[in-house]
């Protein structure tokens, strides 16, 4: 049972932000004229730790909410970009680790409801501090490193907040 778009308009059409307005006819013929989706551009996430198995995160400041906040890794893809390769570039440029075993954990989507990018999330081992951070001019990031243990204690106090990382620690198998 899958819904029929009969027409698609471009609201607004941003390098951060597309919204449509679509037509769609439901399977019971209901007809909605004005069924609104946002698409941001898709991104990677990575869940890194290092030879010791501490998880590699970072301090980052988030202007929507105008606080820094905790994280991991992480940045947009461009055109048809590699997740892959472009979870390994922000990883590295983020926090200066690269290398490690990596392994893919899924796509995900945020709200499929009314959102239609997607999140892939990776996870890296035995990654090894190779450089300091090369951030963009729009990117204020600090990286630290936390046990697993620090981890588990700071979601208990609500210290993570943003919902695609709380979901890439469980993909990890970090939070059981």
């Amino acid at each position: 049972m899958s819904w029929k778009q009969l027409s698609r308009k471009a609201l607004i059409n941003s390098k951060f932000l597309k919204i449509y307005q679509d037509s769609v006819e439901l399977p019971n013929g209901t007809i909605i004229n004005d069924y609104t989706l946002v698409e941001k551009p898709s991104f990677v996430m990575v869940v890194a730790t290092d030879q010791d198995n501490h998880l590699i995160t970072i301090d980052e400041y988030k202007y929507a909410i105008n606080q820094e906040i905790h994280s991991l890794p992480a940045g947009h893809l461009e055109n048809n970009e590699d997740p892959l390769e472009r979870a390994k570039k922000e990883l590295f440029e983020e926090t200066g680790y690269s290398g490690g075993e990596w392994e893919n954990l899924g796509q995900f989507y945020d709200y499929p409801t009314k959102d239609l990018h997607k999140v892939y999330f990776f996870r890296a081992k035995h990654v090894t501090n190779e450089h300091t951070q090369q951030l963009e001019d729009t990117e204020k990031i600090s990286s630290r490193v936390i046990t697993i243990d620090q981890l588990k204690e700071e979601v208990k106090k609500n210290e993570w907040r943003t919902n695609a990382v709380l979901a890439a620690f469980i993909a990890a198998g970090l939070l059981h």
